[in-house]
This record gives C-alpha cells, structure tokens and sequence, in this order.
C-alpha cells in the first residue's frame, strides 16, 4: 500500500486564492483612496474657516478703533462698509474682499484659494436698550483638489463705541 502526498496547489485553489488577494487588495486601494480625499477635504474645510474668521477678525478690530462709520447708514444695510477712511467691499467678480484705506489702491484681504459671494453690512442704530452696532455676513468658497466646491457662511456683528 503506498500513501500519496499532494505537493502544491491545484489549479482551482490558485485561482481562488488570486481572486481573494485580488477583493483584499482593491478594498485596500479604496479605503486609502477615501481616506487621502478625506484629508485634503478636511485641509480645505479649515483653511475655509481659518480664512473666514480672519476677515470677521480684521473687520471688527477696524470697527472697534473707528471713530465714524458712513456706510451704510444707520438702519440700512449695503455691500460696502466704511469706517473712518477704511472702506470695505467685495471685489470685481465677486472675487475678494477688499479694504481700501485713503488713496491707496484696494488690498485683496482673503487669499487666491477662496472667494467669496452674498457680501452684506448693515448698520443697527442705538435704541433704548441696544447700542449701535455693524454686522456682516458673507459666504467663503473654495475648491478641493479634487474639485468640489465648499462653502461656509460667516457672520458677525461688532458693537460700536464712539
């Protein structure tokens, strides 16, 4: 009587071997795909709001110095805000949001990898029991790498004291 030992694989087990490495491998690939377009998303998602909340920032710190405020007026709102001899308004195309200060030419606040869209002041006038105040809102854009379109709306309102 004589024992037979099977070395290797058969054709069918090969093939199916290759077949799941091959499930694994692509599920691999995806899952690091998603996770690298989940990185640059959430890159782009922070510089949005780092790049938003610089502009509220830069526009209250001209509002709580200012000792005149002329647009828009008292009660009405308007695309463009100024204080003193700071005039604030968005650029040509919707591009920016630029500041003007006396004669220069306008300066392009946010940077080349946003936009921004909706620019509105509005100037509440001091009543019994508010103060007279200045508020803001726009919407911020920007472009993935991959190139979807993200947006974030900011708003703010600074309280002044002249």
């Amino acid at each position: 009587m004589s024992i037979r030992v099977s070395k290797g694989f058969t054709l069918i087990e090969a093939i199916m071997y290759l077949a799941i490495f091959s499930m694994l491998l692509t599920a691999m690939l995806s899952v690091s795909a998603m996770l690298v377009q989940s990185a640059t998303q959430g890159n782009t998602v922070a510089m949005l709001s780092e790049e938003g909340n610089f502009l509220l920032a830069k526009i209250s710190s001209d509002l709580t110095s200012a000792q005149l405020v002329e647009a828009p007026q008292s009660g009405q709102s308007g695309t463009t805000l100024t204080a003193d001899t700071t005039t604030y308004s968005s650029g040509p195309q919707k591009s920016g949001l630029y500041i003007l200060e006396g004669l220069a030419e306008p300066v392009r606040l946010n940077n080349s990898n946003t936009w921004l869209d909706n620019l509105l002041f509005y100037h509440q006038a001091a009543s019994n029991y508010l103060p007279e105040s200045v508020g803001v809102h726009f919407t911020l854009f920007a472009r993935t790498e991959s190139g979807r379109v993200l947006s974030q709306d900011f708003y703010a309102t600074t309280t002044l004291s002249y």
